[in-house]
């Protein structure tokens, strides 16, 4: 009764596109090359999904609820939405955090799913937050040049926890360096990385937008057809891949003579070969164990250096013979991969 309409209200509340101009949440370097080519040609985007507005609205609300939580401790939180000119264009900063000490800092509030917050947690940065922060602190030490760190706070959607990441920012050398992360559940580590021409290589990205999109030409795409992310929430994703079957059978013929795939198809080979090796020794030693462990009349068999444990698992599937024909044609999906091969070639016996 309720769910079926929220996605639909969501959906018919977005607001028009507001065409394409250089700022800084759109500036990282991990951001689809080829979507902002087409954002800034003037192609026409697919509206997002209702389910997509969705998640941008918990964002945000996910932000607004931090902020208000940190407003009843010893931190003062301000210059909340503040506008600030960078070298990517205008931006709005989350806010600006005073310790006890005084020191200000810039508060910058994402979210994330379990999966991603996890990832940056074991040290996978994520570039496109950074730059972001990078460009607004760029901004905030035209005015107040004593601003020299900030916080990158990041929440997990699943289960509320929070990691931060301490940094600092220099305008004068244009680096961005992590210094410390801390989990809401008190585990600290010190962060290691250094970032430099971190604003400069985002409006040079701009600048390469702007070239193919005078010359009316796209860059390569950088994922595989049908990946969920980013192209399943990509306005330009219909756009993107219309046509793909005709371009892949475009493609020559004939097989190019290319050193730098030969070395990489060698390797590959090379590894496939001891992978198999590996492979059939790990099915040999499964079904020993399993078998032994029948022997033993046993589903675990537990040591100070390793378990073994045997489940039985049921597994449903569809019975194709009992469904319609007609049935089955209306529920037919045509998609499309890449599969590539690659073996080892036959050597002609001497």
């Amino acid at each position: 009764m309720l769910a079926d309409i929220i996605t639909k209200i969501a959906f018919g509340e977005q607001e028009s596109d507001h065409g394409f101009y250089p700022r800084p949440s759109i500036a990282g370097p991990e951001r689809c090359l080829r979507s902002m080519v087409y954002w800034a040609m003037g192609t026409p985007p697919q509206p997002f999904p209702g389910r997509t507005m969705l998640v941008f609205s918990d964002g945000n609300w996910h932000a607004e609820l931090t902020k208000d939580l940190l407003r009843r401790t010893a931190f003062q939180v301000h210059s909340e939405e503040m506008e600030v000119e960078t070298p990517c264009g205008k931006g709005h900063i989350d806010g600006i955090v005073t310790d006890l000490l005084g020191i200000d800092r810039l508060l910058e509030i994402k979210s994330a799913n379990h999966f991603s917050f996890e990832r940056m947690w074991s040290g996978q940065m994520p570039a496109d937050y950074l730059t972001q922060c990078a460009l607004y602190m760029n901004g905030l030490q035209r005015m107040q040049p004593d601003l020299r760190e900030g916080l990158l706070l990041i929440k997990s959607k699943n289960t509320s926890a929070f990691v931060e990441i301490r940094f600092s920012y220099s305008s004068d050398s244009d680096e961005l360096a992590l210094l410390e992360m801390v989990r809401s559940d008190g585990q600290v580590r010190p962060a290691a990385g250094v970032y430099p021409g971190i604003t400069r290589k985002a409006w040079d990205r701009f600048g390469i937008v702007a070239e193919y999109a005078k010359r009316g030409e796209l860059p390569m795409r950088p994922f595989e057809y049908g990946c969920d992310w980013p192209c399943g929430y990509c306005r330009w994703a219909r756009s993107c891949w219309d046509g793909y079957e005709q371009e892949f059978a475009d493609r020559g013929e004939a097989p190019v003579d290319d050193p730098a795939v030969r070395d990489m198809a060698v390797e590959y080979v090379s590894n496939a070969r001891a992978t198999k090796i590996l492979e059939d020794r790990q099915e040999m030693l499964k079904g020993s164990i399993k078998g032994r462990l029948t022997e033993l009349k046993a589903k675990a068999a537990l040591y100070p250096e390793v378990r073994v444990l045997l489940d039985l698992r049921k597994r449903s599937s569809v019975d194709q013979t009992k469904i319609p024909a007609s049935v089955l044609e209306a529920a037919k999906r045509i998609t499309f991969s890449e599969v590539l091969t690659v073996r080892e070639a036959k050597r002609e016996q001497p």
